[in-house]
């Protein structure tokens, strides 16, 4: 019904979803998706969230960008290299009054100035972020068709559209070398050719290409890159996999506490913030802390919701289920929370959980979800 392109964004699929519906003259009533909306439903009631029912388009179509406040990026560059606002305003032959403006956000800088700042701090990157620096339109929508390769597993596709891309970015830009390597290294790491501890080191290269030699340790102070928190949460994931769950948490929490400081709302943070929640659950499934893993996913759920998407919606229901469960919670309470992932994740074609999700069920409810 509908192709991969639409699943990163559900609203899109949704509203393709009632074009057919349309065109075929049937109700939601008469279809099996019914049973996955009406799961979505009862998540926003359950949240009590606002949930649009009249014509199944239950979220707006619009998409929300990695967006990064003028003042709040300058701000925090200029504290990371320990100046004042003073110091900063000398080095830049300017008023201090003009930076105060600027970082409080009473005046936006000219072109010019703007350059200026951005070039004192050593930023490649726009405040809309991508993860490549470049004017032409064809190589951003190559590194997107990269990047939902890879989000797909498809790693056989995105490596070869990578390998399109990497020899047209320019290398003067700091951000394109990092993108560079950080994907570099997440290949050669997918494919076993480096050991984790090696991947561990790479990433760290990556990362410290834009925040030179940035202590792990000050990352709640800033609010991290798209790529930068991808890359932490790569370092995270090795950590993981050696089962450190204690040094993947500090990092996750670390990068979260930078994004929830912002002025900008956590739903302007999406794509970093909600794949940290998600890995953040397990970390804390490691040490077994469930409490933290019920907290976790009720942050992470709550974050689907406010910014119209449901890229780990249905994970974290599951989760938070295994959670309650591992606390005590009895199977015929969790058997409802159960089968409301299940209709998400079906929705969101999400067929990795689907596939853990419908092993776990059948072992312990004895039956079938399909």
């Amino acid at each position: 019904m509908a192709d991969n392109s639409l699943l990163l964004h559900l609203p899109q699929f949704l509203e393709r979803l009632v074009l057919l519906y349309d065109s075929l003259g049937l109700t939601a009533d008469s279809l099996e998706q019914k049973k996955q909306l009406d799961a979505l439903r009862q998540v926003y009631a359950e949240y009590q969230r606002t949930c649009e029912t009249g014509s199944i388009a239950l979220w707006k179509n619009f998409r929300q960008p990695d967006a990064y406040l003028i003042s709040e990026l300058f701000s925090q560059e200029r504290k990371l290299l320990g100046q004042t606002q003073e110091e900063f305003a000398y080095r830049l032959e300017m008023d201090p009054k003009t930076i105060s403006r600027i970082e409080c956000g009473k005046y936006n800088p000219k072109p010019g100035t703007y350059e200026k700042l951005k070039e004192q701090l050593s930023l490649d990157r726009d405040i809309c972020s991508t993860r490549i620096v470049t004017q032409d339109f064809e190589l951003l929508e190559l590194e997107r068709a990269v990047a939902k390769a890879i989000h797909f597993r498809n790693y056989t596709q995105a490596k070869s559209l990578y390998m399109q891309l990497r020899p047209k970015l320019s290398i003067q830009y700091n951000e394109n070398r990092q993108y560079i390597k950080y994907t570099d290294t997440m290949f050669a790491e997918t494919n076993h050719t480096i050991t984790l501890p090696e991947a561990i080191s790479l990433y760290t290269e990556a990362f410290q290409i834009t925040r030179r030699n940035l202590p792990w340790e000050q990352l709640d102070k800033i609010t991290l890159g798209r790529t930068e928190t991808f890359l932490v949460n790569s370092i995270a994931i090795c950590h993981y996999q050696l089962k450190q769950y204690e040094k993947a948490i500090f990092l996750r929490e670390k990068v979260l506490a930078g994004y929830q400081k912002s002025r900008f709302s956590l739903k302007h943070h999406y794509a970093g913030a909600s794949i940290l929640y998600r890995n953040l659950s397990m970390d804390y499934e490691g040490c077994g802390d469930f409490d933290k893993v019920i907290s976790c996913c009720e942050n992470g759920i709550l974050l689907e919701l406010d910014a119209n998407r449901a890229g780990f919606l249905g994970f974290l229901i599951e989760q938070k289920a295994y959670a309650e469960e591992m606390k005590g919670k009895s199977k015929g309470e969790s058997k409802p929370q159960y089968l409301r992932a299940y209709h998400i994740l079906k929705l969101t074609k999400k067929e990795a959980s689907l596939a853990i999700l419908k092993r776990y069920y059948q072992r312990n409810y004895q039956e079938t979800l399909d």
